[in-house]
């Protein structure tokens, strides 16, 4: 786990500065799930993502509009098979998406399980 890139995509859930959405990475109306933010912050902080906009509106990392691509996995260092860490027992886009868990309080359970 490389803890300085985790804290950094934290902070980006923290900021306030990206507005959560569900059910895609990052969605027409700039709206993102988690798993987005640490798209957007990695391409930030220097990792080659192709970003593209779809027929549909919806922004695609690396050809994928729903898993975290394996570039950002190896960024934050961290194996999460299918795309979805879990943090306490559940995948951060369950918590996302099917819980519709806040950002802040998603970033909480990263720092308590993470850093």
């Amino acid at each position: 786990m490389n803890k300085d890139n985790v804290l950094k995509w934290v902070e980006a859930l923290e900021s306030g500065k990206y507005q959560q959405g569900f059910g895609t990475l990052n969605s027409k109306n700039e709206t993102f799930c988690c798993l987005g933010v640490a798209c957007e912050v990695a391409i930030l902080n220097g990792v080659e993502l192709r970003k593209e906009k779809n027929v549909n509106g919806l922004f695609y990392y690396n050809g994928n509009p729903s898993t975290l691509p394996c570039a950002v996995q190896q960024w934050l260092d961290i194996d999460v098979g299918v795309g979805n860490p879990p943090v306490g027992g559940k995948s951060l886009a369950s918590l996302n998406d099917k819980f519709e868990v806040s950002f802040e309080v998603i970033a909480k359970e990263i720092r308590k399980e993470w850093i």
